[in-house]
C-alpha cells in the first residue's frame, strides 16, 4: 500500500486526467494506497503480481472521444522495485448480439393457427435463412419458410390451437456456416369444433335434418358426421368428406321420440378428434 499504480485517461490532450478505475470490468485494482503515497489514499494496483495479469475496460461511456491513457506509479520515499511492465494493449469492439426471434415474445401464447414471426439479425450479415415451426425442438412439421434474402419476418400457418408447446427455430447462414436461434411458445387454445344447429338437446323436426357445425378457427383436413341410436354410432346416417364443409343433411332419422346421438369426427394435424351432441327424435 506504500507503493502502487493507477491507470488514467484524458479526453482533452492531457489538460485533465481521470482515474480509469470505474471502467474496469475484469482485472481491476487489487489494493488501496496509504496516505503516504503521493497519489493519495486511492484504489490502485499494489504489491507483486507474480507475472502478467489481464485487465479489461469498457470504453462505451467514452465513445466519440480521442483518448490517451497513461500508467502512473506513485511511491513513498523508499520506492525500490521495478514497477510496471506493460504489454499487449488493444482497443477493440465486442461482437454484437446473435440473431434472435423478437416477436411474438418468447414464452408467450400464440394468437391462432396463423402467426407472423419476426426476428432481428443484430448487425450480422446473413446469406440465407429458414424458419422452422414444429411440435418438437428443431422440427418443421407445422410450417416452413426460407429464402436467400434478408427478410426479418415470415408467416407460419397450420399451427395447432390446442394449447400445446410450439417450437420455433430460425436457421441462418453466416460466413458459410449454418447457425440457429430458437424460441418456444404456447399454441392458442381456441374452442374446439362444435355442432351448432339444431341446438344440442333440442327436438329434431323430422326424419330429415340439416346439421351445422363451426370449426372455431381450427384447420380441418377431413370430417365425418355420424348419426345413430347410440353414442358414436352411424346406423341412422353417415356423411363425410375431405373438404371444409360446415353442414350435412342426415336422412332416415327415427320419428319415435327416442334419443339421437350425433358425432362430428374431424382430422386436425393428422389426428382424429370428435365433438358430439344429443337430440330427441320427433314424435309422429
Amino acid at each position: 500500500g506504500y507503493d502502487g499504480g493507477i491507470v488514467e485517461y484524458t479526453t482533452d490532450n492531457g489538460s485533465t486526467w481521470h482515474d480509469a478505475g470505474s471502467l474496469f470490468t475484469q482485472g481491476g485494482y487489487n489494493s488501496s494506497l496509504y496516505n503516504e503515497n503521493p497519489l493519495g489514499s486511492v484504489a490502485a494496483y499494489s504489491s507483486s503480481s507474480a507475472g502478467y495479469l489481464s485487465s479489461r475496460l469498457d470504453l462505451n461511456t467514452l465513445a466519440g472521444n480521442n483518448i490517451d491513457f497513461r500508467f502512473r506509479i506513485g511511491t513513498d520515499s523508499n520506492g525500490g522495485a521495478t514497477g510496471w511492465d506493460i504489454d499487449d494493449v488493444q482497443v477493440y469492439t465486442c461482437g454484437g448480439a446473435t440473431p434472435e426471434i423478437t416477436s411474438p415474445t418468447t414464452g408467450s401464447t400464440l394468437t391462432g393457427s396463423t402467426q407472423v414471426f419476426t426476428w432481428n439479425y443484430n448487425g450480422h450479415t446473413i446469406d440465407r435463412w429458414s424458419l422452422y415451426v414444429g411440435s418438437t425442438p428443431g422440427s418443421s412439421n407445422y410450417s416452413y419458410n426460407g429464402g436467400f434474402d434478408n427478410a426479418t419476418s415470415a408467416t407460419a400457418t397450420n399451427l395447432p390451437t390446442d394449447g400445446s408447446t410450439v417450437y420455433v427455430t430460425l436457421w441462418y447462414i453466416e460466413n458459410g456456416s449454418w447457425h440457429s436461434t430458437s424460441a418456444t411458445y404456447t399454441a392458442a387454445a381456441s374452442a374446439p369444433p362444435s355442432i351448432t344447429s339444431p341446438t344440442p338437446g333440442s327436438t329434431l323436426t323430422g326424419p330429415t335434418q340439416v346439421f351445422t357445425w363451426n370449426y372455431n378457427g381450427h384447420t380441418i383436413d377431413r370430417w365425418s358426421l355420424y348419426v345413430g341410436s347410440t353414442p358414436g354410432s352411424s346406423n341412422y346416417s353417415y356423411n363425410g368428406g375431405f373438404d371444409n364443409a360446415t353442414s350435412a343433411t342426415a336422412t332416415n332419422l327415427p320419428t319415435d321420440g327416442s334419443t339421437v346421438y350425433v358425432t362430428l369426427w374431424y382430422i386436425e394435424n393428422g389426428s382424429w378428434h370428435s365433438t358430439s351432441a344429443t337430440y330427441t327424435a320427433v314424435s309422429q
